[in-house]
């Protein structure tokens, strides 16, 4: 298996610098650049992958890159990756550095959060102008524009995938960082009025989530609260965007409920309570010793720890969502080595297959390809029981055949093999002047107006036999959408038009049939 992740990491590396020009290539803001032609030099599943990808608006995100952080990274890479850096760097000393061994960017300093709005901005190194003229003398007059260049490298721009410079730093280091952060947002509150028992003092936690509960892409406020004798804290998942749910809440309640207890009693610390019955469950007898692939399906599986739940927690979680309430840090220091990250929804940590499908569900309907009125889903409009097809009636296994192809979008019309093949044009060949669609040819030609007037006649007539015991207002109801079968009509057909003509036998149904089918089923009956 090392052999195996050392050859992806050299065809990875491939792919950014040979094809790509030394930019990231699974990343939302990649040029949209067709790899097809190099399926001789990639997998062609990876080809394939980072289309969908960009499709959906989804990134893999290399989540330790603190290789960068360490000046790890040739200078010829980062003016390849970026044409802004590339414009303003003195590219006619590019040679005379190379010559002399200045390659990696830290032979030219290191980075600094000293002194700066900014977490981190590049400190040329102070022998740098001592050292570099005199191994260099032709490297004298570019110095100036060099060092106001490398002052004004920035480290979210050499970043892959993410503008997140956090992930610059060391796993163990932004760990350390976070956890922190979360004993310093403790000093925003109060210590609880709620006495604790001095005897056995213990952490409290607990998670509140609006709405709950979420559908997979809706907005969510989840907010986590941990208490101990002497120290509270509150703080939302807003970093987590939509990816957020109870359970993450619950979890990271959990962690700064064990970071509070460590931090009031370092000696002793405080037991931690929970009611979640399969997290203990999960800590006690499945994690110990789990393979990795226990984790894969697991939801939440960066926080998972111990949980509790109080009323004193509970209740600061649901008071203190009424004010402004910080932000946990993210833990992307327990990610996997490449995290998916989505637009709009946050890191995905699990069932990555299910979420791409949902994600594609989305962008298709959002397409401008897409036509809901020729393909719109009962089930967005009737509930009802879906009724036979109308070719189990079909009077001819021509007319069967007819409504199949058209229910499937492949009647073979001008519009379809224009939109699809590009080898015809897609007006009506009968001479008219719109495409020749599916509801064209069935609905609108003037080639087929005097069928649709005889078949009309037709059933006029049918029904006037069959309303002959109904009531003035039913018979007045059939009459009515009898004329109007045949024709566009909002009052009658719930796509504003009609569908299909495929013939239909007849099957002696009695009149209230004849009122259901006509007038409560129309589309159901006869749409194909």
């Amino acid at each position: 298996m090392p052999f195996v992740y050392h050859g992806t990491d050299h065809t990875h590396l491939d792919w950014s610098c040979m094809l790509n020009g030394c930019r990231y290539p699974l990343a939302t803001s990649s040029h949209h650049q067709s790899f097809v032609r190099a399926h001789q030099r990639l997998p062609w599943a990876w080809i394939l992958a980072r289309q969908t990808l960009l499709d959906v608006h989804c990134s893999f995100v290399p989540t330790d890159q603190s290789h960068l952080l360490e000046g790890h990274v040739s200078i010829r890479h980062i003016i390849n990756s970026s044409p802004r850096l590339a414009s303003s760097f003195p590219s006619a000393a590019l040679p005379a550095l190379t010559r002399h061994g200045f390659t990696q960017l830290f032979h030219f300093g290191s980075w600094s959060t000293q002194n700066t709005a900014s977490p981190f901005h590049f400190e040329p190194s102070h022998s740098l102008t001592a050292e570099l003229p005199t191994a260099a003398p032709s490297l004298r007059r570019h110095l100036p524009s060099l060092i106001s260049w490398l002052e004004r490298l920035c480290l979210s721009t050499l970043l892959n995938g993410s503008c997140d410079e956090t992930l610059a730093i060391a796993r163990p280091l932004r760990r350390l960082h976070a956890e922190e952060e979360i004993i310093a947002l403790s000093s925003l509150h109060t210590a609880p009025t709620t006495s604790f028992s001095q005897q056995r003092p213990f952490a409290a936690l607990d998670a509140s989530m609006l709405p709950s509960p979420a559908s997979l892409f809706q907005g969510r406020s989840v907010t986590s609260a941990a208490a101990t004798p002497n120290s509270q804290v509150v703080f939302s998942l807003a970093k987590y965007g939509t990816s957020a749910g109870i359970l993450h809440g619950e979890l990271l309640g959990i962690i700064a409920a064990v970071l509070l207890s460590i931090h009031a009693s370092p000696q002793e610390p405080y037991s931690v309570l929970t009611d979640h019955k399969n997290a203990v469950h999960m800590i006690q007898e499945v994690l110990p010793g789990a393979l990795p692939h226990v984790w894969n399906n697991r939801p939440a599986r960066l926080l998972y720890r111990w949980l509790f739940t109080s009323a004193l927690s509970d209740n600061r979680a649901l008071t203190r969502r009424r004010g402004v309430i910080p932000s946990a840090p993210l833990a992307t220091f327990s990610m996997d080595d490449y995290a998916m990250f989505a637009s709009g929804y946050g890191f995905v940590e699990n069932n990555l297959s299910s979420f791409l499908i949902s994600r594609l569900e989305d962008s298709y309907a959002l397409s401008d390809s897409f036509r809901p009125a020729r393909a719109l889903t009962l089930a967005l409009y009737d509930s009802h029981r879906l009724p036979d097809f109308p070719y189990t009636r079909a009077s001819s296994s021509f007319s069967a055949v007819v409504q199949l192809y058209a229910r499937s979008s492949q009647l073979d019309t001008a519009e379809v093999r224009h939109r699809r093949f590009r080898d015809t044009l897609p007006w009506c060949h009968f001479g008219c002047n719109p495409f020749e669609s599916v509801h064209h040819i069935f609905a609108r030609c003037p080639a087929f107006l005097a069928i649709h007037r005889a078949h009309n006649m037709q059933l006029c007539d049918e029904t006037s036999l069959l309303e002959g015991k109904a009531a003035d207002r039913v018979r007045e109801v059939l009459e009515l959408a009898a004329q109007r079968l045949f024709s566009d009509d909002a009052g009658l057909w719930p796509q504003y038009q009609t569908c299909s003509f495929a013939l239909i036998s007849d099957v002696g149904l009695h009149w209230q049939d004849v009122f259901v089918s006509l007038v409560v089923e129309p589309s159901r009956n006869l749409v194909t």
